[in-house]
């Protein structure tokens, strides 16, 4: 238990744990009232309802030990089961149900046609044929197609006067390799030169106004605002009067010195005490108070703790 047994409680608690007592628990007169009614029951019978038997279409069936077995099984006649004996009919059921082969003469028209539209075995011999003839190397199959198609591409040549096919592509790049190895080259040397420059000038900061090096060092110098800066006079002049900072000393302001002016020489020292009733007058311990002597002492128990002690001393049932 979490709650404190020594606290006092009021009476407003008190009120809550008889309330919880009439609600939970019965009054002596209830169970006596029970009780009687109880005997009535075992005097009239408590049994009085209880089935005395079980038919099957109008035939009893036999109890056993309070038991009624009801026996289910295949009947005699076809569309018929067995309850305990005796035929029963089941609906629903037709002539071809109880059939252990079925003949063609026993299909429906339309179940017939389905059947007769299957595919004949010619006809899956002719599709057997055509995968075959796909999937080899003659004529008709996809890899005579394929390097077929690969062929022309390879070695096709326009009439347009263009290089626009790979085959004239790989014969101009044959006649022309030597010039084309010194472009490349002359390309090299001056994406080089083009980085060496940016690294000696530098690139230009974001969120700039200005577009060139040149204004960029102009607009850094005018943002300093180097005529904003004081004078060796001008600061001369604007310490005068001032005092030098010392250690453990500080300026005292007009309000600061009113306070301090307004303290009687001689004035008491009040602070507080820890002990009850009592407070510091420079530094010694004055009586100020005397608790009376009816007054009850203890902490009082929160509703919190009276209802943890009530669901413990009188549980929900």
């Amino acid at each position: 238990m979490s709650y404190d047994v020594t606290k006092v409680s009021k009476v407003g608690h008190l009120k809550a744990m008889a309330l919880r007592a009439e609600a939970k628990y019965t009054t002596k007169k209830s169970v006596t009232d029970l009780a009687d009614r109880i005997d009535l029951l075992e005097v009239t019978g408590g049994q009085a309802n209880v089935l005395e038997g079980v038919k099957v279409n109008g035939t009893a069936l036999t109890i056993a030990d309070k038991l009624v077995d009801i026996l289910i099984t295949a009947g005699k006649s076809n569309g018929t089961i067995s309850v305990n004996n005796m035929e029963v009919s089941v609906k629903g059921l037709a002539a071809l149900a109880y059939k252990a082969n079925v003949s063609e003469s026993d299909l429906e028209a339309a179940l017939k046609t389905k059947i007769n539209n299957k595919a004949e075995a010619s006809d899956l011999t002719a599709l057997q044929s055509s995968v075959e003839t796909l999937t080899g190397a003659g004529d008709g199959s996809v890899k005579k197609i394929v390097d077929a198609a690969i062929n022309d591409f390879a070695t096709r040549i326009s009439d347009n006067g263009e290089i626009d096919t790979f085959k004239e592509l790989v014969d101009y790049v044959a006649k022309h390799g030597p010039e084309a190895a010194t472009m490349t080259a002359n390309i090299a040397a001056n994406t080089e030169d083009i980085t060496n420059v940016k690294k000696l000038i530098g690139s230009l900061p974001d969120g700039i106004k200005s577009t060139t090096v040149i204004d960029y060092v102009a607009e850094a110098i005018a943002a300093i605002g180097i005529g904003d800066y004081a004078k060796v006079d001008a600061m001369n002049k604007a310490l005068e009067g001032k005092v030098d900072k010392a250690d453990g000393q500080r300026l005292m302001t007009d309000a600061e010195a009113a306070k301090l002016l307004g303290i009687a020489t001689g004035a008491t020292k009040t602070e507080a005490s820890t002990k009850n009733g009592y407070m510091k007058v420079n530094g010694s311990e004055v009586k100020v108070y005397e608790l009376p002597s009816d007054v009850i002492k203890g902490a009082i128990a929160t509703d919190a703790e009276v209802e943890e002690m009530l669901a413990e001393v009188i549980p929900t049932v």
